[in-house]
């Protein structure tokens, strides 16, 4: 979270965007989660820019259609920089994206919880026909739940693939200097 406080209007219309399911105890929860992996997926796309950019500069790329740039006039010190810093955001991210995941599969597990005791609870005083929305609620936050965790995932296996990057790079960077 930041601190200019842009995510309590994001949480407040991601409500919005979901008022019938307001009943739901959890979807705060899994609004938050979509944040944190939101956050994670931002950052990983400019650590790729900044990724992106050293490699058009030093040439380290097979691409035709990219600049190709002379890794003998690079500022190293520079490139170490971003490097570091990009390793740094992304190892940070890796870290918040994994323990997302277990908060995810929890939200799933309770809800269906809560579901079961207010269906018992609607059942005891006669009033079962209002099942259905519950469980359309339900089944909305567990697909949120699902989906965010799926979108999480992926997001750590970009965060893998550009450690790599990372990696080669730093060799690179510090065989030449």
């Amino acid at each position: 979270m930041t601190r200019k406080g842009h995510e309590i209007p994001r949480l407040l219309k991601g409500l919005r965007d979901r008022l019938m399911f307001c009943e739901q105890p959890l979807i705060l929860a899994a609004l938050a989660a979509e944040l944190v992996i939101d956050s994670c997926a931002t950052k990983i796309e400019l650590v790729d820019g900044d990724l992106n950019a050293l490699e058009e500069e030093s040439g380290l790329h097979g691409y035709d259609n990219r600049a190709i740039g002379d890794s003998l006039k690079m500022d190293f010190l520079r490139a170490i920089q971003i490097l570091h810093f990009s390793n740094r955001t992304r190892g940070l991210d890796t870290i918040r994206l994994q323990y997302t995941i277990p908060s995810l599969i929890k939200i799933v597990m309770e809800t269906k919880k809560v579901a079961a005791q207010e269906h018992d609870r609607l059942r005891e005083i006669g009033r079962i026909k209002n099942h259905v929305f519950i469980s359309d609620g339900r089944r909305m936050v567990e697909e949120l739940a699902d989906t965010l965790k799926q979108y999480s995932k992926s997001q750590l296996l970009r965060a893998k693939y550009q450690d790599k990057r990372v990696r080669t790079q730093l060799t690179v960077v510090s065989n030449d200097i």
